[in-house]
């Protein structure tokens, strides 16, 4: 299901993969793909890539020192930054259920 040269699914089986097994990463996001399709009967990647585009921030916030004030001021995300921080969110969200 999954074609190895999307870059979005090729980050996101990086960041599943464990102790560098690299093929039980895969196989865990092919059998979730699978399961998006059997469920919604059609291409599961769209679905994928709409929830990590919803899960991404646009931007982070850095604390700058000014004198004796820390001031939070908020820096814009790469696409591919933010797209990691959106699918790390959603791994540690299913991690906690």
């Amino acid at each position: 299901i999954a074609s190895k040269t999307d870059p979005v699914l090729g980050l996101l089986t990086n960041l599943v993969m464990r102790h560098g097994l690299l093929h039980r990463a895969r196989k865990t996001v092919a059998e979730c793909l699978l399961y998006i399709q059997s469920q919604t009967h059609s291409d599961p990647l769209p679905f994928v890539k709409e929830a990590i585009r919803r899960a991404s921030p646009s931007v982070r916030v850095v604390s700058h020192k000014r004198g004796a004030k820390i001031i939070r001021v908020p820096l814009p995300l790469s696409e591919r930054q933010r797209t990691r921080t959106g699918i790390m969110w959603i791994l540690e969200a299913a991690e906690k259920r």
